[in-house]
């Protein structure tokens, strides 16, 4: 399973599950403690699912996710969401072609940031947002 740590420019976090398909799922880290929130949306380009479908497709990824953190499905609710998070899957994109996004979806994507990423060197733009908009030009 594909677990994709992702920051946007205000610094909310998520963490994508699986890949791009006709659901898109992810959970976001509660404000008052170390829990999660599981969410998921229909894909842009994805199939249309009813909702006996997309009700499966939430288990079978939360299931998915339970046996990669190596933990029982019916305790994956108390793994904290931090510890989640460092799953994060190495970029599959590295060496290969990226797909590119409009340029003025960056202001506001989610973009993948590996967990505990080093603060940027003084000659780099300062968020992964900005790299991407200076790139885009």
């Amino acid at each position: 399973m594909i677990i994709t740590h992702a920051v946007d420019p205000h610094g909310n976090s998520r963490i994508y599950l699986g890949g791009k398909a006709s659901i898109e799922c992810w959970i976001e880290p509660s404000q008052e403690d170390a829990s999660w929130t599981f969410h998921m949306q229909e894909g842009l380009s994805g199939t249309h699912l009813d909702h006996h479908q997309k009700h499966q497709w939430a288990i079978h990824i939360l299931k998915a996710l339970a046996d990669e953190i190596g933990v029982a499905p019916s305790d994956l609710k108390g793994v904290p969401y931090h510890a989640i998070m460092n799953h994060h899957t190495p970029d599959p994109f590295d060496g290969r072609r990226a797909p590119a996004p409009r340029k003025q979806s960056y202001d506001t994507a989610y973009v993948a940031t590996p967990p505990h990423r080093p603060p940027p060197r003084k000659d780099q733009p300062k968020s992964p947002h900005a790299i991407l908009r200076s790139r885009a030009r």
